[in-house]
């Protein structure tokens, strides 16, 4: 083979290991913003305490533990559910973020009713918050 034959050669050759290297480059970035989409770069955790309660109601009730199951729901990290026993009391360590309540109760509108934290809670790393649900009686 002549050396303008292999010179040649060798281009396309470099032309396709070239062009494989730019598809596994756009491959990679593609791939990179998929993963970082579901999956959080930060797995900073922080302490969420709380309560489950039933309030309102006749005059001169008080707020009064329920058991129940709780929601948080929050756009980055998807749903956290928890089942709460009769003291109405929970603890958990959610991944930071800004999370929204909701939860039923059996021992309220015979679990069909919907309960509700009073707005959005934020959850911050190395701090305690605390949250509050309420389920509303008329």
């Amino acid at each position: 083979m002549s050396a303008a034959g292999q010179l040649l050669g060798r281009g396309r050759v470099l032309r396709r290991v070239m062009l494989i290297v730019l598809a596994l480059v756009v491959i990679g970035v593609v791939a990179d913003r998929a993963i970082t989409s579901f999956w959080p770069r930060s797995w900073s955790r922080g302490t969420l305490t709380g309560t489950l309660e039933v309030v309102g109601g006749p005059s001169g009730n008080g707020p009064r533990a329920v058991s129940g199951t709780i929601t948080a729901t929050t756009a980055k990290h998807g749903v956290l559910t928890l089942s709460v026993g009769p003291s109405g009391r929970f603890t958990v360590h959610p991944v930071v973020g800004t999370y929204t309540f909701t939860a039923t109760s059996p021992q309220y509108e015979g679990g069909r009713g919907t309960c509700r934290a009073s707005g959005p809670v934020t959850v911050r790393e190395g701090v305690k918050t605390t949250v509050t649900v309420e389920c509303q009686e008329k």
